[in-house]
């Protein structure tokens, strides 16, 4: 087992930890400074070119002061975690969230062959508590102290740091940052394929403090059984149905569905079942939904929107050699273009073809408005409409979550979740960095939920805050499932 020492201590919230490591380690090898220089160069050269405008919540001048001290900081040879902990500290600025480094791509290419530490952990009053260990090692509920000898806490203050924020959302962005604890910890602590078992120190609700050593997994660095072990695959649409209360759960996990065709079937059956069944209280839970495509946050509110009022959605797109349409510009592509816009003359392809022939660096805005579909108007839910959010309901799932208030269709139950009512950015793209191999995300369109293209900073505020106690988690009692059953009595 490797062996890491703590170096210095938190005495600010973006204090960075630094541990010893085999010189070998390539999260821990030491990178010429003019080659880190040049990457962040290369970070703020293409953020700029295709980023409609990244100084919504910071002034350029204040992100380039920080850009100038981070390139007197890496004159000297750096290691690669320093450089991409204080990059991504340097892009939090942006509070985009879709701007950033990604922990699990760097997991990918940096710790491939490695042994992992499977667990998921839930944040309730400041204590972190066992969701799920390696074959159920810790019992659920048990509180967290130590992995590895290292605090929680400690990696809690270290993830923040490669954490999402869209705007002000505070709340959103620490249980972003929980949710990453277990991928920080993994790529911290590259764990030899020999050793098997890591030390967890935790509590059990008796007060006893107890020591468990927990099996780690060898994947044999497969990208496909990595992203497998730590995203736990779940169906993009799932429901249920409580007959004796007429209530029934519509889950979306994503809004990004591997099979488009297939989810809307999944959202057709949904609705066609609690129909049949006369169903009169619904709930939309969009917790830990990401985002994906709108066109499936559209699909939904075929069935949900009784308003009759048009449904904005305005966008403000860049062309860049970085967009959707890369920097492919001849013919036959352009033909590729034109042929869908003559052949499919719907609205979206014509807004593509329109983006498409514009020269690098314009801007496009884009003006939608949706009306419920003639197919639909028969189908409409006319029941009581609740909406589930917390902090990791992301993008499109913001924009969900603006249009269920402004059409007033019921009340959003939970947590503030990441963005504000008028809407976030979108359609990230990914760069490679030249000289550290780092992937980065930047956005190359901001979106709108009003027509007045009005940003604000604070993240939408469910109509009722539920947040979970100790007692509900341990004994999973989902709080707002039964807010719902108790005031509907």
């Amino acid at each position: 087992m490797s062996f890491y020492l703590l170096l210095s201590l938190f005495l600010f919230s973006n204090t960075l930890i630094v541990f010893t490591q085999d010189k070998n380690d390539l999260i821990f090898k030491e990178i010429e400074g003019d080659e880190l220089q040049e990457d962040l160069t290369q970070i703020r050269r293409t953020i700029l070119q295709s980023h409609p405008n990244p100084f919504v919540y910071v002034g350029k001048e204040a992100w380039d002061s920080t850009y100038l001290d981070l390139m007197q900081y890496f004159e000297e040879s750096r290691t690669l975690f320093d450089f991409a902990y204080r990059t991504s500290d340097w892009l939090s600025q942006l509070k985009d969230s879709h701007v950033g480094l990604s922990l699990m791509d760097l997991l990918y290419n940096k710790r491939g062959e490695n042994s992992w530490l499977h667990f998921k952990l839930a944040r309730i009053d400041n204590k972190f508590y066992a969701e799920f260990f390696t074959k159920n090692s810790i019992p659920f509920g048990n509180e967290i102290i130590e992995v590895n000898s290292i605090t929680i806490d400690t990696l809690f203050k270290q993830s923040l740091i490669f954490s999402l924020q869209e705007g002000n959302s505070i709340e959103a962005r620490e249980q972003y940052a929980t949710e990453q604890i277990h991928i920080l910890y993994n790529l911290l602590f590259a764990t030899s394929k020999n050793v098997t078992k890591i030390p967890v120190k935790h509590v059990n609700p008796k007060g006893d403090t107890l020591h468990t050593f927990v099996e780690t997994i060898n994947l044999n660095g497969s990208r496909k059984a990595i992203n497998h072990f730590f995203n736990t695959p779940t169906k993009e649409v799932e429901h249920r149905v409580d007959s004796l209360n007429k209530m029934a759960v519509l889950k979306i996990n994503s809004f990004y569905p591997a099979n488009q065709k297939k989810y809307y079937q999944a959202i057709d059956h949904f609705f066609d079942t609690i129909s049949n069944l006369k169903i009169t209280k619904l709930l939309i839970d969009i917790r830990s939904n990401s985002g994906g495509y709108f066109s499936s946050v559209n699909y939904l509110f075929n069935y949900l929107d009784t308003s009759q009022v048009p449904r904005m959605k305005n966008f403000i797109a860049k062309r860049s050699k970085f967009d959707a349409f890369g920097s492919s510009n001849n013919l036959f592509v352009k033909l590729i273009y034109k042929l869908q816009e003559t052949l499919i003359p719907s609205q979206e392809n014509k807004n593509n073809y329109r983006l498409y022939n514009l020269p690098f660096g314009s801007l496009d805005t884009i003006r939608e408005i949706h009306v419920t579909r003639d197919k639909f108007l028969d189908k409409k839910y006319l029941g009581k409409c609740y909406l589930a959010i917390n902090g990791t309901s992301i993008s499109a799932s913001v924009d969900c979550a603006s249009w269920f208030r402004q059409i007033n269709r019921g009340l959003i139950l939970g947590e503030p979740c990441m963005g504000p009512i008028t809407g976030t950015c979108g359609n990230p793209i990914s760069f490679v960095l030249k000289n550290t191999g780092v992937d980065v995300l930047t956005s190359t369109m901001r979106s709108y939920t009003k027509p007045d293209f009005i940003i604000q900073k604070e993240a939408i505020i469910p109509d009722v805050l539920l947040k979970n106690t100790i007692s509900n988690f341990r004994q999973k009692i989902d709080v707002i499932y039964e807010y719902i059953i108790k005031n509907e009595k």
